[in-house]
């Protein structure tokens, strides 16, 4: 399977790697619709609730070992830049992080970025407890 560029895939239109979902991002309403391979792009009349929820379900096993493989390979880039003296985190690639899900995702997509680096990179600011508020 290939992913197009706008679905964020490989720059070079190389096979994706193997955790990305068996669906392709198709052109049209913002944010494009999801189409099955074997169906008409775009048609899901055909398909019940059940058989929906389960490729969802199947979505969500790959997105939570996407989330799992991001955050290994962000907490490996810390580790990488602290033993070498530099700091744990660099603001202008979080930044262009950040950019990046907002241009493809809108508001959410800020959102999932900031829970993305928070994954890689831990928390900021120390948590407070219940008895802090």
């Amino acid at each position: 399977m290939t992913v197009s560029r706008a679905a964020g895939g490989p720059r070079n239109g190389s096979p994706a790697p193997p955790f990305v979902p068996a669906v392709r991002l198709v052109d049209g309403p913002p944010g494009g619709t999801l189409s099955d391979p074997d169906d008409e792009p775009g048609s899901w009349h055909g398909k019940d609730i059940a058989e929906l929820r389960g490729m969802i379900d199947d979505l969500d096993q790959q997105l939570i070992g996407i989330w799992r493989a991001r955050a290994q390979i962000s907490a490996r880039i810390g580790q990488l830049r602290a033993a070498r003296g530099g700091t744990r985190l660099v603001l202008a690639r979080e930044q262009q992080v950040i950019a990046r899900f907002r241009q493809a995702l809108g508001r959410s997509g800020v959102d999932l970025a900031l829970l993305l680096l928070k994954a890689g990179r831990g928390e900021l600011l120390p948590r407070r407890s219940s008895d802090d508020w």
